[in-house]
């Protein structure tokens, strides 16, 4: 049938049937036709019962099935025992709408809403503007909306809601996939199930703006959205509950990034089980969440959207951890496989094996009941960003003009845990700035993190020596912070350098020069038998062996006394009495040399001691290692050989003395046999002479005998040899 209302049957206003029982409502109304595509009832003055109706096919712009509107006070609509099967609506009710039923109540009981559609809203069921409704034993299964709320069903502003023993299972719409509670509500429901329903948001149900919700003793299984996968409590004006229910396999969209934020109209993947926008308290209470995922918050994602500091009223998210089990849910792609909140504050979590507060300084402590939860970062818990830190110092000092700055950011949570994905946050750009004209950057001054990391690739400074000071602010973030400060103390060029005209470059000398002078703007040629080929340090002038420096800084290259004097490579002519070559040992000096004296110039007298020394064999040191240490001596030829030891001196002493003795009795004995006899005065004088020696005598007194006297013996003798 076709009329511009009521496909089969229109209730004029102050009119009612009482009761409508045992029929059968099929294939009427079309697309242009205004209410009920097969009953339409309008402002009856009587309460009216629908009972054992069947409703199928039939299409209407409101109510597809059946539309009822304008209710008085003093009347009641009941629908009972009744079915909607594949019924349309180009706008909303696809099966069922009523609205304007300010009366008594409005009550569905043991109905099934079945593969229903509507464009807008209420894919099974739409209610909007009616006092007191009553949804009880109802199954929805397979309704759909395309654009807007409740695949399953919507009741919007005004009004009370009770529900028990519903069903809605494999929904969808874009807003709330089973059920859609807008505005200006008082609802309650207890022992609902919400199975395999999908939505952009809200999978299941979606609660937005109303006066206050309880949820109790309810069970939300597989559902799926791209944000809140599958409950949205949006702005409760007084209070909120959820207790006693179950929450598994819900999932909201994985490792996405979202557009604006993370649960609305347009997605965001936050909240696995829930998503929960917190004006109003919101308490949740002897729950269980398991196996649920999303980007964010793998059960639950919660932002606070008042300020308790200016409003009375504004309230937090409550979880009491002593009845509520979170177990196996997952983050993926970004913070908090239990909760992600948009400010650490937004919620208090009360542990079971504390039954205290958690504060922000323990909240990231998972209570023991809670077991493998998972994130990309936050296993427990995440937030937004709530710091810029640096990862380099912030204080960088000897800093080489127009090198490249060692810069590198991390964008972190209120737990100091760093953004990993998830959010435009990771990808956060940052911008460096000179908090001054004469400290402005060049390079790469803006670049966009990666994984809440950013390392500056190109960021350089030019400038004379001196401190400068660099300003680092953040942009795509969901909170401004402070700007981070970097502090540039530019230094002066080191030994090996030279600098520009301007002042502000400092240039390493290459491997064919050199420099001693850092002021200088050109490098000087490497001396004659000498090797600078160092070029990392470009003040290292190393002598050719048989040549010698009196300064490590010197530039003059003498040559030896001897070449012999200023060569080794083994541990017997090494100073350092290891084999070593004359060369590595004085190149590993000088390189120590340049890192430690670069910058001061002030080489002390122990490193130049040392260098003469190293530069001289064993043996030798002085200017041109002419000069013998003690306990050499130089040789005719001029080197300088060990003397022997002591002992062998003493040796040599006494050995020479005895000679010197032995020499001196040969000599007096001779002389004395010479003469023929011996005075008696005389007999003893070798033994005398060897007493005296011995007794350490230092004048040693021979009384020779006198030429008469020899005479006068010779003649004795020679008497009386003739005798």
């Amino acid at each position: 049938s076709i009329a511009s209302s009521g496909g089969a049957i229109y209730f004029a206003s102050q009119s009612g049937p009482g009761f409508l029982e045992y029929n059968t409502f099929a294939y009427n109304g079309h697309s242009d036709l205004n209410y009920g595509g097969a009953v339409f009832l309008q402002n009856p003055n009587s309460s009216v019962t629908f009972y054992l109706n069947e409703f199928v096919s039939n299409t209407a712009i409101y109510g597809g099935g059946l539309w009822v509107q304008d209710q008085q006070t003093s009347v009641y609509v009941y629908v009972a025992t009744t079915t909607f099967v594949s019924n349309v609506a180009e706008n909303s009710g696809g099966g069922l709408g009523v609205q304007n039923c300010y009366g008594v109540f409005a009550v569905i009981m043991n109905c099934v809403f079945t593969s229903n559609e509507a464009l807008r809203n209420g894919g099974g069921l739409f209610i909007s503007s009616s006092k007191s409704v009553y949804v009880q034993s109802v199954s929805f299964q397979g309704n759909v909306v395309d654009l807007s709320y409740g695949g399953g069903m919507m009741m919007t502003k005004d009004g009370t809601l009770s529900m028990t023993n519903v069903v809605f299972h494999n929904n969808s719409g874009n807003l709330g996939g089973g059920l859609a509670l807008v505005r200006d509500l008082t609802a309650t429901i207890i022992n609902a199930t919400f199975n395999s329903n999908f939505a952009t948001l809200a999978g299941a149900l979606l609660a937005t703006e109303l006066v206050t919700i309880n949820v109790t003793a309810s069970t939300f299984t597989n559902n799926a959205a791209y944000g809140a996968g599958a409950v949205q409590l949006d702005s409760t004006a007084t209070s909120a509950l959820v207790s006693g229910c179950t929450f598994d396999r819900n999932s909201a969209e994985l490792d996405t990034v979202p557009i604006s934020s993370f649960c609305d109209e347009d997605g965001g993947g936050g909240g696995g089980a829930m998503c929960i926008i917190v004006v109003a308290g919101v308490e949740l209470n002897g729950n269980i969440f398991s196996n649920n995922a999303a980007t964010n918050g793998g059960a639950i994602y919660a932002k606070q959207t008042c300020s308790t500091a200016k409003d009375s009223s504004c309230g937090v998210l409550t979880i009491n951890g002593a009845t509520t089990n979170f177990n196996n849910n997952t983050a993926s792609g970004g913070g908090g496989g239990i909760i992600f909140l948009y400010e650490y504050d937004d919620a208090v979590i009360y542990c079971p094996s504390t039954a205290q507060t958690l504060t922000k300084a323990n909240l990231s402590n998972d209570c023991s009941s809670w077991t493998k939860n998972t994130a990309t970062y936050g296993n427990f818990v995440a937030t937004t960003a709530y710091y810029t830190t640096m990862l380099t110092s912030s204080n960088i000092t000897s800093y080489n003009s127009y090198d490249v700055l060692s810069v590198a950011v991390t964008v972190a949570d209120a737990f100091g845990q760093r953004i990993l994905g998830g959010s435009p946050e990771s990808s956060a750009s940052f911008t460096v700035t000179g908090k001054n004209s004469n400290s402005t950057p060049s390079g790469t001054a803006v670049q966009s993190a990666a994984l809440g990391l950013l390392n500056f690739t190109n960021l350089r400074l030019r400038q004379k020596p001196g401190n400068y000071y660099l300003s680092i602010s953040t942009g795509g973030l969901y909170h401004t912070l402070s700007a981070l400060q970097i502090a540039v103390q530019v230094r002066d060029c080191y030994l090996g350098e030279i600098t520009n005209s301007a002042g502000d470059i400092c240039t390493l000398c290459s491997s064919s020069d050199f420099s001693f002078n850092p002021h200088n703007t050109s490098c000087d040629v490497c001396p004659s038998n000498s090797n600078c080929s160092f070029n990392s340090y470009g003040s290292v002038v190393l002598s050719a062996e048989g040549y010698w420096r009196s300064h490590p800084l010197s530039p003059q290259v003498h040559k030896c006394a001897t070449s012999y004097a200023c060569s080794y490579s083994t541990a017997l002519y090494s100073p350092l009495k290891t084999d070593v070559k004359r060369q590595t040992v004085l190149l590993g000096l000088l390189e120590n040399l340049n890192t430690d004296y670069r910058s001061t110039f002030a080489v002390n007298g122990t490193v130049v001691t040392e260098f003469s020394e190293l530069q001289c064999r064993e043996g030798y040191y002085g200017n041109l290692c002419y000069g013998c240490k003690l306990g050499y001596g130089h040789t005719p030829q001029g080197d300088c050989r060990p003397c022997p030891p002591r002992y062998l001196n003493s040796l040599y002493f006494v050995g020479s003395s005895l000679v010197n003795v032995l020499l001196i009795s040969i000599t007096i004995a001779a002389q004395l046999n010479k003469g023929g006899g011996k005075p008696p005065e005389e007999e003893d004088v070798v033994g005398r002479a060897l007493e005296g020696w011995a007794g350490g005598q230092e004048v040693l007194e021979l009384r020779m005998p006198k030429k008469g006297d020899r005479e006068e013996g010779e003649e004795d003798g020679e008497g009386e040899g003739g005798s």
